[in-house]
């Protein structure tokens, strides 16, 4: 019997409109001029497509304008060459406020930047051809650039060259000028920077304003004169110390190894001799200055061009840390003074050289085991049987391949320089060389192991040989009878060691003062991290409390705003809960490679506010180690060991372990494998591999859950499998088809013409357009059916959707079926008093950790849980395993198709239906 007429048009008539919208949009997306005005603001400022590794990227975003912008709701998308596929590489949710002048910096994860960065990315730029975009959530083009063989149209004009491996492509004008020039035209906008300085929010404002430039110009005319006549002899320092104090403003002069013990940001004041000029210690605005307490790199964009070594400096600036590198930056006084003698190095070996000498003068001695060159950097590898050291020369020093040989003995003088792993590691360290004098051939080979100081004299003095024996001559000559004149010289000689003793002894006291003073000097976790054994003294929330992770006792974990730690609370100290601003004071210890505070006091101050999961959309790394994170992926395999469990998932093709701690009370059932999770937890090392991270949710408020797969509602509900919770009744009425292939949102620029599934948060939305994430990518949601359920969307939202792919003069867009949008299951759905509930009061009947962190993907009230904490149908029939009781399947089987013949019944009669299933606020 052929079908109602009314039931057949409703079926028809949706294919018939997903037909002709396919139809119109079914030819590929044209490259068009830009339709985006020049920035007067934000702009993209400096990219860096890769280095010595592909994976060492970064992309500067910088504030052009004169006032303050606020980057909330902007995100940094790249896009293929041709335009075929677009990738989030950076989403600001909350407010986040740029100064003028300042940089924002985005870097790869994986790459040698990533420590430096305010937030990270996965995945890669393509160095031969593509563009950055700076857009609003909305699609709304702020600023964008396309380099090499970028055709697609995001292109501004012509496309800036392809800046080789080590260099950046930077906006002019370029440097301390910043990066303020936008015609819309890349190819004039932009030129290739030799020499890329990674800039972010602490980094200084560029250009500086000018009032700080003006007084370097007269404090510089008086001191070259005065302060540098004496100290040009030998240590160059005592003698100006009193002589520079008055004549140049600012902080109190002081030894470098006093001014290294001060947080970086600290303003210091030094004086130095010049140990190595710019270009030889590894970029060209980069040198190194040493006194009689230790030394310190100085970064300057303006050097003068006659510097030599062993000219005495006097420096005031600020201190950095790049890579654990400590150097002077911002220099503010840069005062020279007539160059004196060259500085001797002192005697290290190789098992010496590490944090202790880094900016020091040293000279070691091993054997060559193996040279090499990349780019025209000269390696090195000195060996001694125990320690190995890498030495590095540029090519401004003359070394070249063919001056060393691999077996060779020879004794190595440098500069100790580092260049971290990672944060707060102290790993990197290497020798800079810098002339063909810095290597000298030791004649003979033989007392290798023992001699290796002491066999430095001989082959460097058999001319000076005969010097030695000439001064026993003197010294065997009447000069005891001299020694009455003395006599009248120890007066003097006495006079100048009083003056001398308050130097020393003032010495001492600065570097004795830091021990007790180095609890309060270390404030903030972000310094204090940055080496193991120092004393923090911090004010931090915390953001999980005892029993969710254990670092080698009862531990917390805390975030002060700079960076995030495990804290391990003392004996007989209050255990604070999640949300409690606390004071912490211990001291910086590791346990299997990860950080930690060893805390002697912990002092609970109040309520605080927690801050917010960082979003992170590929690998857990070094970066994110105990911060709150947020990930969206899919489960691709479940394991379990008693109440502890650990689900495998996939987020933007990477895979990232979540660890069910017993402490958390999350039950693993319903993570079902192909089902898209949202997860909230703390990052730690993995107690069996400490180079790999976990995510480890706190509660069930953490855990949020997609629609349950197809295949795994028929494993578990047999042959006549039911609908998931968030599946229509009436599959009938959808013109795309329920059964549309779900795709991740970094394919959508593939499918065009296509209809396909997407599920994600929505992370912006207006009267007609949503903007959906999926931890992917983002695409806009929109069309003018679906203009009115659009509407009903919040920021926060869990939904998948359903439509035709098509491209418009702003990318990507699915044209949305409104009866295909679909709230995801969310915790809150599991409140019905029956055995779930019972099952609830009886697994949490010790009391639970209060929970105040709000969930970044909900904007509604705090949800409740099931008794395993993850989401299931609200429905009192739910077991404890997540799926329907057995004994009652036939029953909500009957009740299904009653509902459906309803539905049908209701499509006849042409009743309403809501445009938005199962709305809910997670």
């Amino acid at each position: 019997m052929p079908a109602p007429r009314g039931v057949a048009l409703a079926l028809v008539a949706p294919l018939l409109f997903v037909a002709a919208v396919s139809a119109g949009v079914s030819p590929p997306c044209a490259a068009a001029s830009v339709t985006w005005s020049p920035s007067s603001g934000l702009v993209i400022g400096e990219v860096v497509t890769g280095g010595a590794s592909a994976s060492d990227e970064y992309v500067e975003i910088y504030n052009a304008g004169a006032a303050a912008v606020d980057m909330a709701g902007d995100e940094l998308v790249y896009v293929t060459a041709s335009g075929a596929t677009i990738t989030r590489k950076s989403a600001v949710a909350s407010p986040l406020v740029i100064d003028p002048g300042r940089h924002f910096l985005v870097a790869n994860s994986a790459g040698v930047y990533a420590p430096l960065a305010d937030t990270t990315y996965a995945g890669g730029l393509a160095a031969d051809g593509g563009s950055l975009v700076l857009r609003t959530a909305t699609g709304t083009v702020i600023d964008a650039v396309g380099w090499g063989a970028a055709t697609n149209s995001y292109v501004e004009g012509s496309a800036a060259p392809a800046p080789p491996a080590r260099s950046s492509l930077e906006r002019r004008p370029g440097g301390a000028a910043g990066n303020s020039i936008d015609t819309n035209d890349n190819a004039s906008d932009w030129f290739v920077q030799a020499n890329p300085i990674p800039e972010s929010l602490a980094s200084e404002p560029r250009p500086e304003p000018p009032a700080s430039s003006e007084p370097t110009t007269e404090p510089t005319l008086e001191p070259t004169t005065e302060p540098t006549l004496e100290p040009t002899t030998e240590p160059t320092l005592d003698p100006t110390l009193p002589a520079a104090e008055p004549t140049t403003p600012g902080p109190v002069l002081e030894p470098i190894a006093t001014a290294r013990l001060h947080p970086i940001g600290t303003r210091v004041h030094v004086v130095g001799v010049v140990t190595a000029i710019p270009g030889m210690v590894g970029a060209d605005g980069l040198l190194a200055v040493r006194d009689s307490s230790g030394g310190v790199f100085v970064r300057s964009a303006e050097v003068p061009t006659a510097l030599a070594v062993g000219q005495p400096l006097e420096l005031v600036g600020y201190l950095s840390a790049p890579y654990g590198q400590l150097e002077l930056r911002e220099i503010e006084s840069f005062v020279a003074g007539p160059t004196g003698p060259d500085p001797a190095p002192r005697d290290a070996a190789l098992s010496d050289i590490g944090e202790r000498l880094e900016a020091s003068l040293v000279e070691v001695v091993g054997t060559v085991d193996s040279v090499t060159t990349d780019g025209g950097r000269l390696t090195i590898n000195l060996v001694d049987g125990a320690s190995e050291v890498r030495a590095l020369a540029d090519p401004p020093s003359g070394l070249v391949k063919s001056d060393v040989v691999r077996g060779a003995r020879v004794a190595l003088t440098g500069v100790v320089g580092q260049h971290a792993t990672a944060l707060g590691r102290e790993d990197g360290y290497r020798l800079w060389l810098r002339s063909r004098a810095d290597v000298a051939f030791l004649a003979n080979p033989s007392p290798a192991a023992t001699a290796g100081p002491s066999a430095e004299p001989t082959p460097l003095t058999p001319t000076s040989a005969p010097k030695p024996s000439a001064t026993p001559k003197p010294t065997a000559t009447p000069k005891p009878d001299a020694t009455p004149k003395p006599d009248a010289t120890p007066k003097p000689t006495a006079t100048p060691k009083p003056t001398a003793t308050p130097k020393p002894t003032a010495m001492p006291k600065p570097t004795a003062t830091p021990k007790p003073t180095a609890t309060p000097v270390y404030r903030d976790l972000a310094t204090g991290l940055s080496a193991r054994g120092r004393s923090v003294d911090i004010e931090a929330t915390v953001t999980a409390a005892v029993g969710i992770v254990d670092w080698g006792g009862p531990t917390v974990v805390v975030d002060d705003g700079t960076a995030a730690v495990a804290v391990v609370v003392p004996a007989g100290a209050e255990n604070p809960r999640v949300g409690a601003r606390i004071r912490v004071a211990g001291k910086v210890s590791s346990l299997d490679g990860g950080l930690r505070v060893v805390a002697t006091v912990v002092e609970v101050l109040g309520e605080g506010v927690a801050p917010q999961p960082l979003k992170v959309t590929g690998a857990l790394t070094a970066q994110h180690e105990w911060r709150l994170v947020q990930i969206c992926g899919h489960v691709e395999r479940l394991t379990k060991a008693g109440s502890r469990w650990r689900a495998d998932l996939s987020v933007a093709g990477r895979s990232v372990a979540v660890l069910g701690e017993p402490g958390a009370r999350i039950a693993a059932a319903g993570m079902a494998k192909g089902r898209l999770t949202v997860v909230s937890g703390i990052v730690r090392r993995s107690t069996s591999d400490s180079s790999a991270f976990v995510l480890v949710p706190r509660s069930v408020q953490d855990v949020w859950l997609g629609p349950m797969p197809v295949a795994a509602s028929s494993a578990a509900l047999g042959a006549t499998a039911l609908p998931s919770a968030t599946q229509p009744t009436d599959p009938g009425s959808a013109g795309s088809g329920w059964d549309a292939e779900v795709v991740p949102i970094s394919a959508v620029a593939s499918r065009e013409g296509d209809t396909i599934t997407v599920s994600g948060v929505v992370v912006a939305a207006t009267e007609s357009v949503a903007v959906l994430d999926d931890g992917t990518g983002s695409v806009r949601l929109g069309g003018q059916i679906a203009a009115d359920a659009l509407s009903l969307l919040e920021p926060g939202d869990a939904v998948e959707v359903a439509g035709a792919v098509v491209c418009d003069g702003q990318g990507m867009l699915i044209v949305v079926d409104p009866e295909r949008i679909v709230t995801l299951v969310s915790p809150d759905l599991g409140a019905a008093p029956s055995t779930a509930a019972a099952a609830t009061t009886r697994i949490n009947s010790d009391p639970p950790q209060p929970h105040t962190v709000a969930s970044s993907t909900g904007s509604g009230a705090a949800p409740i849980a099931d008794a395993d904490g993850l989401a299931h149908p609200a429905s009192g029939l739910v077991g404890l395993d997540g799926t329907l009781a057995p004994t009652l399947v036939g029953a909500v089987a009957v009740l299904a198709v009653l509902g459906l013949a309803l539905a049908i019944a209701v499509r006849r009669l042409g009743g309403l239906r809501s445009p938005i299933r199962r709305k809910r606020s997670p």
